[in-house]
């Protein structure tokens, strides 16, 4: 079997590779899609533009929910925080 794939290589780099001129054709097909993209990319550009908005805020509400929700403990201990201990002991 490596015999017969060796021949083929063998054969293969004999071949003449065929001299054809492709460049204009190739082209304008790269011009013809290029203008379909154009048009398309603007429908994606405001779709694009409204998920950053939307995406934007959600992240704002996520960021003020993780500040808040850090310290599970902290509610135990806002009443305390609200009036100043020393004055609660001087006032009796």
């Amino acid at each position: 079997m490596n015999n017969s794939i060796e021949q083929l290589v063998v054969l293969a780099k004999k071949e003449r590779v065929p001299e054809i001129d492709v460049a204009s054709s190739v082209m304008g097909e790269i011009r013809s899609i290029k203008m379909v993209r154009i048009s398309s990319i603007k429908p994606m550009g405001i779709v694009a533009a409204i998920s950053a908005l939307a995406a934007s805020i959600v992240i704002v509400f996520a960021v003020h929910s993780y500040k808040e929700a850090t310290n599970p403990m902290m509610g135990l201990f806002e009443p305390l925080s609200q009036e100043p201990l020393l004055v609660a002991f001087y006032n009796d």
